[in-house]
């Protein structure tokens, strides 16, 4: 149905698996060449001399799926973002770049980050080409302590510098979708959804961002289902006039963990999906009213992959997420729905039914 369209997916959290041959055989039976894949801010010290091991590990995987023939959009740092913090064991904002750099309120924060984005793209020409700066930046989780002027300035002064790195950078940022088919809550019900706003004043015709990538989850995180999708689509192009990557698009195999204790219940959680560990929380949702599970997720791929294959504004999609992580990123337990089942590729590396579905969508609706 649809040529050029970029296919891929995010994250490679198994990497001794992520790199073997076996999963390269799965990636390709899969049509996938693309692979969304963090690139950590570089620098351990405040001359910019030293690079950190994490950093240099990054680009090893980075060079390594581009010698296998796959390409990467690289994901930037967020300032900071609400977290499970292994330090002391709680959901904290969690500040992800080195107290050197400055405060969000400093000029210098912002021209260190606009010169470290410089050099990542200078660095990496040829081996990168597409970027995400940050992710979900219109959603308090993901900016953290930043007023909304800081995260704007934030972004553009990231996307500023990885085009003056790399004039060649396709440079773009990815919503969560606040203000589009969810509410994060106003303080002011006059004032305008921040999604809508921060899409308004970053796209404004200067050229800084190419594509805008938007991130959906009906039937886990919002009411509804595939079909939603389209509105959705039409509303950020109309705002943006930009090409749209839909950047992450899944379904949870897993409905709910094991209770927690009443002890770990005090602590701070992001979402009630977090707190219950079940879907049938408050803040969570459940796809045509069922129970999530892995026959169910790879029904939602072939309808979400159709959808996309047909919207004439839809240049790429990447599936969230390739294979399951050990514990939920938000809060730390191993058995949490909300982040620890949305991969088509189990923990013991053995594929779920939605991966037979992806290949069958990915093969079928798209020609490369």
């Amino acid at each position: 149905m649809k040529k050029n369209h970029m296919l891929g997916t995010i994250h490679l959290e198994n990497l001794e698996f992520g790199l073997s041959p076996e999963n390269f055989d799965l990636l390709r039976k899969a049509n996938i060449r693309y692979i969304r894949y963090p690139l950590s801010f570089p620098f351990v010290d405040k001359n910019m001399t030293q690079l950190s091991d994490v950093y240099l590990k990054e680009l090893e995987v980075i060079r390594k799926l581009k010698s296998e023939g796959f390409e990467t959009l690289a994901a930037t740092n967020c300032a900071a973002s609400y977290r499970f913090n292994d330090g002391n064991g709680k959901v904290e904002c969690v500040r992800e770049l080195p107290d050197w750099v400055g405060e969000f309120d400093q000029d210098e924060f912002y021209e260190r980050m606009n010169k470290v984005l410089k050099y990542m793209a200078s660095e990496t020409k040829g081996l990168i080409e597409w970027w995400q700066v940050a992710n979900e930046p219109d959603i308090k989780i993901f900016y953290g302590n930043m007023t909304h002027a800081q995260n704007e300035r934030y972004l553009r002064a990231c996307a500023a510098g990885l085009r003056e790195g790399n004039p060649d950078a396709k440079v773009g940022i990815n919503l969560a979708g606040d203000g589009f088919y969810f509410s994060t809550g106003l303080n002011n019900a006059s004032a305008e959804p921040y999604g809508p706003k921060l899409v308004k004043t970053l796209y404004n015709g200067d050229g800084l961002f190419d594509y805008l990538g938007i991130d959906g989850y009906f039937g886990s995180w919002a009411k509804g289902g595939p079909e939603d999708w389209i509105p959705y689509i039409d509303k950020v192009h109309e705002i943006s006039k930009a090409p749209i990557i839909i950047v992450e698009w899944g379904y949870s195999t897993l409905q709910r963990g094991e209770p927690r204790t009443a002890q770990d219940r005090e602590r701070y959680y992001n979402s009630n999906v977090c707190l219950e560990k079940d879907w049938d929380a408050g803040d969570g949702e459940k796809w045509l009213g069922k129970d999530h599970c892995e026959e169910l997720q790879a029904d939602y791929i072939k309808q979400c992959a159709m959808i996309f294959a047909e919207h004439p504004a839809v240049i790429g999609n990447f599936f969230f997420r390739w294979d399951d992580p050990l514990t939920c990123w938000q809060c730390g337990a191993p058995d949490c729905p909300a982040e620890v089942a949305w991969g088509c590729i189990r923990v013991d590396c053995t594929p779920k039914p939605g991966y037979f579905a992806l290949v069958e969508a990915y093969n079928n609706y798209f020609n490369e």
